[in-house]
């Protein structure tokens, strides 16, 4: 037997599960500004953690345009900004390996020209009092296939 707060929280998961059903069908459109409204506030809340602070007229720019950034921070934004694209468009079609992590590790910092040591990025990520971070390439046991 379930505990009542369980069933009432499968309740509620199954309500909204149809209530998002329902906006895809019936508001597309809204569906699709909510998603564009969350990728820019989820980029410049990643980018201010690098310390890449910018302005919302500015990013919104950085975001449609799919030129070739001219500095690091667009650089890094627009390499954000094409990143969340792949997840949000195959996220069910992805596998969670080794290859894939650092291909996607790849990608996210394709528009920077000075190489991103994935060993330096998560050193910022996660406390050192965690664990220490092995560098990209060291131990291939470290990613599991």
């Amino acid at each position: 037997m379930l505990p009542m707060e369980t069933v009432h929280l499968i309740g509620k998961i199954n309500e909204y599960k149809g209530k998002q059903e329902l906006y895809k069908k019936q508001s597309p459109q809204l569906l699709k500004k909510l998603i564009d409204v969350a990728v820019m506030q989820s980029t410049k809340a990643s980018n201010a953690i690098e310390d890449i602070i910018i302005k919302d007229k500015r990013l919104k720019g950085i975001m449609t345009n799919k030129n070739k950034p001219i500095d690091r921070s667009k650089g890094e934004i627009s390499g954000y900004r094409d990143f969340l694209n792949i997840i949000h468009a195959s996220a069910e079609a992805i596998p969670v390996n080794k290859n894939v992590i650092l291909q996607l590790h790849r990608d996210l910092y394709k528009y920077v020209s000075v190489r991103i040591n994935l060993f330096e990025f998560t050193k910022k990520l996660v406390p050192a009092s965690c664990h220490t971070p092995q560098e990209a390439g060291t131990n291939p046991n470290f990613l599991y296939n």
